[in-house]
């Protein structure tokens, strides 16, 4: 697998027919087999996917942001049992 494989398999719009040794005829034409083709998709999709537990990664303004709406909240009920 090349990189010039993964560039053209961004372009290609092509089903798997299940023999790996089939070639890939399409436009643009792609340099491999299947087996190739495949392999290229599946660099594709790996290299954009992540997969991390639900709230593992937080950034440091979701963190200031969920503390003032805790202290917002907090503040207000405290206001409103005061007036009553």
């Amino acid at each position: 697998m090349s990189p010039k494989q993964i560039i053209l398999a961004r372009d290609i719009k092509k089903l798997f027919t299940g023999n790996l040794k089939a070639p890939i005829v399409c436009f643009p034409p792609f340099p491999g087999t299947e087996r190739h083709y495949l392999r290229a998709q599946i660099a594709r999709i790996s290299a954009t996917t992540q997969i991390s537990p639900n709230g593992y990664f937080q950034s440091p303004e979701e963190e200031e942001e969920e503390e003032e709406e805790g202290g917002m909240l907090e503040k207000s009920s405290a206001m409103e049992t005061s007036i009553f």
